[in-house]
């Protein structure tokens, strides 16, 4: 189990130092979405929100910062379905290995036996061969 108050401060470093990328490129679609899970582990969910808004208008077809981004809809801001609106491109593209490893994903926790997110990972195990 992760200790708050570590996390907490780990938050507070990881939303400065997206900060500090975005005064040098707002466009940074990578800062944005590092930003988004800081702001949703400190609790600013309104925030985490707009960020995610801004991220994917810069950077919609970036699959890494969608899957961040569903990591902290899922496990901070308990938005489901969102979080599984940004997974739909992302399983589309997984390689084997990235299916494999969204299976013990910890912040996939809250959606893993979800329907739709069964339907897609299944599709995908189909498509690349993953071994789950």
């Amino acid at each position: 189990m992760r200790d708050a108050e570590e996390s907490r401060k780990a938050a507070i470093v990881c939303l400065e130092r997206a900060e500090a990328a975005l005064a040098q490129d707002r466009s940074n679609g990578a800062a944005l979405a590092w930003g988004v899970i800081a702001l949703a582990e400190l609790g600013e969910t309104e925030r985490a929100r707009e960020w995610a808004r801004r991220a994917l208008l810069v950077d919609p077809d970036n699959l890494i910062m969608r899957y961040n981004l569903a990591c902290a809809f899922a496990a901070n801001l308990a938005d489901i379905d969102t979080a599984l609106d940004l997974l739909e491109s992302w399983f589309a593209a997984a390689s084997p290995h990235e299916v494999k490893r969204i299976g013990f994903d910890e912040d996939m926790a809250p959606i893993r036996d979800h329907e739709r997110f069964r339907q897609m990972l299944d599709l995908a195990v189909a498509r690349t061969g993953a071994e789950i």
